[in-house]
């Protein structure tokens, strides 16, 4: 690209044309302002395109994050925005609200702001993220507790989440789910078959000390990751 038309190289990327959507999707790629290039890797062939984006947000603490790629991708796709003070915290924990926030746009749901919830605690529902729990609810990626509550801070687990994306591929879970994890035992019966398919499918991997930890509460950076994961096994 010419450096001399680009005020902020923060704002360029690399997009391919998604013929199925139609559109131009975001993938990513590192820019040197130097050498006036940006580069990514990727594993089809398919029409690209160097393209600034004047509306792609700039946050401050995920540059040298082992996220990095996955966090950026989200961000050129305008799924998420991090928070008001222009940070991500990848390290923190996310909520089930925020999370079905990330999963609606990514599947692109459509999303109805009055939408009604049926939750007991509905009423505890963030207005920025009722549209997309209503959405997700609707298409069955997501359902509330047994005593019809749906705990919109409650940190999402590790396993709540297998469940979700396996949902939000429409895909059915394991029926014979054989996993190798260290901890495999302490995965709740309702997310073995889907962990099984969500490992299959190549959207989560186990820890560096093969655990899947599926009880732990799921940072922000392993939801975005495993929501670039996802969609890329969709072709996206």
């Amino acid at each position: 690209y010419d450096p001399a038309k680009v005020a902020d190289p923060t704002k360029l990327g690399i997009y391919y044309h998604n013929e199925t959507l139609g559109q131009w999707v975001f993938l990513g790629g590192i820019v040197d302002p130097v050498t006036g290039t940006v580069s990514v890797t990727v594993n089809h062939f398919t029409k690209f395109a160097v393209l600034v984006n004047s509306n792609k947000v700039k946050l401050s603490d995920i540059d040298k994050h082992w996220g990095y790629r996955y966090i950026d991708r989200l961000v050129g796709m305008g799924i998420i925005s991090g928070y008001g003070d222009g940070a991500f915290r990848p390290e923190q924990t996310i909520s089930r609200a925020e999370f079905a926030a990330i999963i609606a746009k990514a599947r692109g749901l459509t999303l109805d702001s009055q939408a009604a919830l049926t939750f007991s605690d509905a009423s505890a529902v963030p207005d920025w993220a009722r549209p997309a729990i209503a959405a997700a609810v609707k298409a069955g990626i997501i359902n509330g507790y047994e005593d019809n509550t749906f705990r919109p801070e409650r940190q999402i687990t590790r396993a709540e989440m297998a469940v979700m994306m396996v949902r939000a591929m429409d895909l059915s879970p394991a029926a014979s789910p054989a996993l190798t994890f260290s901890d495999a035992g302490n995965i709740p019966a309702w997310a073995l078959g889907y962990v099984a398919t969500a490992v299959e499918k190549g959207i989560i991997t186990g820890r560096t000390d093969n655990t899947f930890g599926a009880l732990d509460n799921a940072t922000r950076a392993e939801a975005a990751t495993m929501t670039v994961k996802m969609l890329e096994a969709l072709g996206i």
